[in-house]
């Protein structure tokens, strides 16, 4: 499966809420209905801070408002997203 980030919060502060969008799709170009999304900070080292999960809708679309951990390190960070897929749509990640 393919994740794409298409919107996610510039800026993100300890105990605050991240709002994040995406869509997940099949090799096959066909929309992953009903996914979970596991999402996380990464940071450039590779390591990751876990926000939550949240699942796609029927057109493989998501968004969530999650909350960023009041003990995370200062730093830069990315959104990263990733899925254990299921029969139709396989696992994935996104860049």
């Amino acid at each position: 499966s393919t994740i794409v980030i298409t919107r996610a919060d510039a800026t993100a502060k300890r105990h605050h809420a991240l709002s994040i969008e995406g869509t997940i799709s099949a090799s096959t170009g066909s929309t992953c209905a009903h996914l979970v999304v596991d999402l996380f900070l990464k940071n450039a080292r590779g390591g990751q801070v876990a926000l939550g999960s949240t699942a796609t809708d029927e057109r493989g679309t998501f968004s969530a408002s999650l909350v960023v951990p009041t003990g995370i390190p200062l730093g830069d960070y990315s959104v990263y997203a990733r899925t254990s897929g299921d029969t139709h749509c396989g696992r994935g990640a996104s860049k």
